[in-house]
């Protein structure tokens, strides 16, 4: 369902950010629950650094006299717990982050700065502040850098931290809390989907595009090569977002269709990979249009290959130019960096081909 907030405020308003600043301090403020949880939250991330054991009222767009930086927010604190909360959706870091807010922090006392953005911008957000530091810090973990004895940054996904509260505020009786929550979830979820990427010059290259065709290459060369993979009359496709490369594979009386999938959305989707195996649940290769593959034996198949311990994505379904007509299961194929043609190759082929073992074990059970 559509909120207010998400979609007729955030429509209007090019300050979605503001917004989701102001939206945050409103709920935290006003709800013991959250101070409460918040405080553990900022303990845990810290590795017990920061203790913001008398949590003080969270307060946006403070400015200093000392420097030009504005934070998004503010939790006086003494004694090293003094934080500063800068939130991002897309858009990059300012000429101040992080180094004004560090200057700042440590004029306090020393505490942090927590970056709260969408969950998928997590890891390369660590990388473009890592950038701007200077020599001598320490990444402890996926969520925390130490800066030195007085200073850490700490990031944390928006999304991640959302569901931390809902969970809790859920089956309280704070209803206002949820309301509002529940407000600022909807945003959340529609800028994780829909938010303009500001395009960045360092990423904005031809490469970009190369590496892109060198995967599609890939996913052609593999099943070209293999002979499991029947190619007899089919081709490949591609959607908005997507390249397809058709393939049969011959199981029982039947052949399985399926294909090796590119997709940036499932990749923008899952965070994993854009690499894909997927088989159809319907058996459009047979020569009798009608004849179908039972969804049990798929369903069966994919058990296996779970079994298997492969990272299986369930019950996720692409739809491809039939619009959904024909489900696809898939199955992520990582990609390995830093290494060259042949050895990526080999990396993905030897994935896909561990999976039709899989299958072709299960098709000799099944005979």
């Amino acid at each position: 369902m559509k909120t207010i907030l998400s979609d007729v405020v955030s429509r209007f308003s090019r300050q979605t950010e503001n917004i989701c600043s102001e939206s945050l301090v409103l709920i935290i403020n006003e709800s013991p629950i959250l101070k409460d949880l918040f405080r553990e939250y900022i303990k845990e991330l810290s590795k017990c650094k920061i203790q913001l054991n008398e949590l003080s009222n969270l307060r946006s767009q403070v400015s200093s006299q000392k420097d030009q930086s504005i934070p998004d927010i503010e939790i006086p604190g003494k004694n090293g717990n003094y934080l500063l909360i800068e939130v991002k959706f897309w858009a990059g870091l300012t000429e101040h982050q992080p180094e004004t807010y560090l200057s700042r922090i440590n004029a306090n006392g020393g505490g942090g700065l927590v970056f709260l953005c969408p969950d998928l911008r997590v890891a390369s957000l660590i990388n473009e502040v890592r950038r701007r530091l200077p020599s001598g810090f320490e990444i402890i973990n996926d969520n925390l850098i130490n800066i030195d004895e007085n200073k850490q940054i700490i990031f944390i996904g928006w999304t991640t931290l959302i569901q931390r509260f809902w969970k809790v505020i859920y089956p309280s009786k704070e209803e206002e809390t949820l309301f509002n929550l529940y407000q600022l979830k909807s945003v959340i979820e529609k800028m994780d989907t829909t938010g303009f990427i500001p395009i960045q010059p360092a990423l904005f290259t031809p490469l970009v595009g190369v590496q892109r065709d060198q995967l599609i290459d890939l996913l052609d060369k593999i099943v070209d090569k293999l002979d499991k993979l029947e190619t007899s009359g089919l081709s490949y496709g591609g959607g908005r977002y997507s390249f397809m490369r058709f393939f049969k594979i011959k199981y029982a009386n039947h052949h399985i269709p399926g294909l090796l999938l590119y997709s940036s959305e499932l990749w923008r989707q899952y965070g994993d990979t854009p690499l894909y195996f997927c088989l159809y649940h319907n058996n459009w290769a047979a020569k009798n249009s009608n004849l179908v593959i039972e969804i049990p034996v798929i369903e069966d198949i994919f058990e296996k290959l779970n079994k298997s311990n492969f990272e299986l994505i369930r019950n996720a379904q692409f739809k491809g130019n039939d619009n959904g007509n024909n489900p696809i299961s898939v199955i992520p194929l990582n990609v390995k960096t830093n290494v060259d043609q042949d050895s990526e190759y080999e990396f993905i082929k030897n994935q896909v081909e561990q999976i039709l073992n899989v299958i072709e074990g299960e098709k000799r059970a099944l005979d």
